[in-house]
């Protein structure tokens, strides 16, 4: 019985790694059709004399990209067996913990972006290649833009990547342990960027927030640490296009106080625990766990595709 049991288990762990890359596929479709609609009326109305700004355009984009997001929760979470109200559950730490988490991974993140920076550099040195990476250029040329912006980036779009991400793709993947669903959906979150400079900032950052939720059984406090990191993101970016010459020192600078900060923390050794796993998987070993994934057409097709999108974002 106990076999049949485990069986059962491991059919059903292996159909939700696959469910995970018809999440991401189909995700991945809805946001480029929203987005090719946004550019056809774009095209072919007056849209483009109405909003002539890149960093309108890119709201409008992510705004398309969230709600691709909320359809693809309400379409799979009966697939994956997920309860949509158990992620905003009242959460177990205070305001304060809250905010040095994000503190800290804010600070890994920038530290680990630099790291990615560096990887370029070497990479183009090595191969004698030019690989650049597309860079933050917008310009808020009005309050209502700025207002606009700071909306999408700190409330909208954290919202849904983390309904995504640490809602159905971590909780899916706690069958096969807290450990992979956090090192996994990490990773799955900083691929899904499609952007290869922070990919080792997205993927600490995501497992930092994958932590969080298990520790705290809401997706919440990870919604609240997202939303900090884009709000420090996006005034470095407006303030730092303000400040001409100073634009990098400023930039840099604050880079700089977040990571002394977050290593501050380290040091002092908070945070100082542990995490509990409740494993409530079949199989604790860690190649059974690698071969299931490699063994899911869906999820390698998912990644494959995601890389190949990564590859189309370098500029050469």
């Amino acid at each position: 019985m106990n076999l049949q049991v485990s069986n059962k288990r491991y059919k059903r762990s292996k159909k939700d790694i696959n469910q995970i890359g018809n999440v991401l596929i189909f995700q991945l479709i809805l946001s480029g059709i929203f987005s090719s609609a946004f550019f056809i009326v774009y095209q072919y109305t007056n849209l483009h004399i109405i909003i002539n700004n890149l960093e309108l355009k890119s709201n409008a984009i992510l705004l398309g990209s969230f709600i691709a997001n909320i359809v693809t929760i309400f379409l799979y979470s009966k697939k994956l067996q997920i309860n949509i109200s158990s992620w905003f559950v009242p959460y177990t730490i205070s305001h304060r913990e809250v905010l040095v988490w994000a503190i800290l991974t804010i600070g890994v993140s920038k530290l680990l972006g630099y790291f990615g920076q560096l990887t370029i550099y070497v990479l183009n040195r090595i191969l004698n290649a030019n690989i650049s990476i597309p860079v933050n250029a917008y310009t808020a040329s009005s309050i209502w833009i700025t207002i606009t912006t700071l909306i999408t980036h700190c409330i909208i779009v954290p919202i849904g990547e983390e309904c995504i991400h640490r809602g159905m793709v971590l909780q899916s993947l706690r069958k096969k342990g807290n450990r992979c669903a956090i090192i996994a959906s990490g990773m799955i979150f900083a691929m899904v960027h499609t952007n290869i400079t922070p990919l080792l900032s997205y993927t600490a950052a995501g497992m930092i927030l994958g932590y969080i939720t298990i520790k705290t059984n809401s997706i919440v406090p990870a919604i609240m640490i997202h939303s900090l990191n884009n709000l420090v993101i996006r005034i470095q970016i407006l303030l730092g296009n303000s400040l001409g010459q100073y634009e990098i020192i400023f930039k840099e600078g604050v880079d700089g106080v977040f990571i002394v900060i977050a290593a501050i923390i380290i040091v002092l050794g908070y945070p100082n625990e542990k995490l509990y796993i409740q494993d409530i998987t079949y199989d604790t070993n860690t190649k059974n766990i690698i071969k299931d994934f490699f063994k899911a057409p869906l999820f390698i097709l998912a990644i494959l595709i995601y890389i190949f999108v990564m590859g189309l974002s370098i500029n050469r």
